[in-house]
C-alpha cells in the first residue's frame, strides 16, 4: 500500500463556522488590559520618581545638607510625594495630594498665556 492510499487518521478537523466572540470574555479582557495599564503606570511613576528624587538627594548631599535631620526627612518625604502626585496625574491616576493642590492652587491664564500661579496655604 502506498502512502497516498493510507487513511488520514491523524488529521484534526476544525469547525468551519467561525466562533462568535463572547462579550463577557471581551469585557474581562478589557478589564485585564486596564489593570495591566494601571500596574505599568505605577511601576513607571515609581521608577521615574525614584530617579528624579535620587538625583536631587545626591545634589543636596554634595551641598553638605544634613540628610539625616528629622525636619529635613519630613520635608523630603513631602517633596517626594508631591513629585509622585504630579507624575501620577500625568498618567491619569489619582493621588491624595491632588485634591489639596486643586483646592489651594489657582492659575491665571491658560497654556502659553499662563502668567500667575498662586498658592493659598490656608486651603492646603
Amino acid at each position: 500500500m502506498l502512502m497516498a492510499d493510507k487513511p488520514k487518521d491523524n488529521v484534526i478537523l476544525f469547525p468551519k463556522i467561525p466562533k462568535v466572540p463572547n462579550p463577557k470574555a471581551q469585557e474581562l479582557d478589557a478589564k485585564r488590559q486596564e489593570m495591566i495599564r494601571l500596574q505599568h503606570n505605577k511601576i513607571y511613576v515609581q521608577a521615574l520618581g525614584d530617579d528624579i528624587t535620587e538625583d536631587i538627594l545626591m545634589k543636596l548631599k554634595d551641598e553638605n545638607f544634613n540628610l539625616t535631620d528629622s525636619t529635613f526627612l519630613r520635608d523630603y518625604k513631602l517633596f517626594t510625594e508631591t513629585i509622585r502626585s504630579l507624575l501620577l496625574r500625568q498618567v491619569k491616576m489619582k493621588h491624595p495630594l491632588q485634591e489639596r493642590v486643586d483646592k489651594a492652587i489657582t492659575t491665571k491664564g491658560e497654556g502659553k498665556d499662563l502668567y500667575a500661579i498662586t498658592i493659598d496655604y490656608a486651603k492646603f
